[in-house]
């Protein structure tokens, strides 16, 4: 990502960035947040206190879920809308372990609930 479309995507001035890239100013708490968010790591991770690898989504695998729904392009999107939400994090939280195939029940599962609240 290039710092024009990270400062896009969290509100921080192109000079923050530049200035925290270079090592002249340390990020603040709340700015160390917002970058991990945007980043999609933890701010422990940005701050060196852990491996990337260490980190875990609450989404498992974001990229192999991206895959497999590749050709569900009704359960890609709302797999994306709850990626997406923060609120939805924590009822995410729970499945993290889960296969692809699955995280699919669940989804046809949200799918017809909406359907029935529709």
């Amino acid at each position: 990502m290039k710092q024009v479309q990270l400062s896009a995507k969290t509100g921080l001035s192109l000079s923050l960035l530049s200035q925290y890239l270079s090592g002249k100013f340390e990020a603040k708490n709340d700015n160390t947040y917002i970058l991990a968010k945007a980043l999609n790591c933890t701010p422990e991770y940005l701050l060196g206190w852990e491996d990337k690898e260490d980190t875990v989504s609450p989404y498992g695998d974001h990229e192999a879920n991206l895959a497999y729904f590749a050709n569900k392009p009704d359960l890609l999107e709302l797999y994306m809308q709850i990626h997406q939400s923060d609120n939805l994090k924590l009822l995410f939280d729970k499945t993290r372990d889960l296969e692809p195939k699955d995280l699919e029940k669940i989804l046809n599962i949200i799918k017809a609930l909406e359907e029935n609240d529709g």
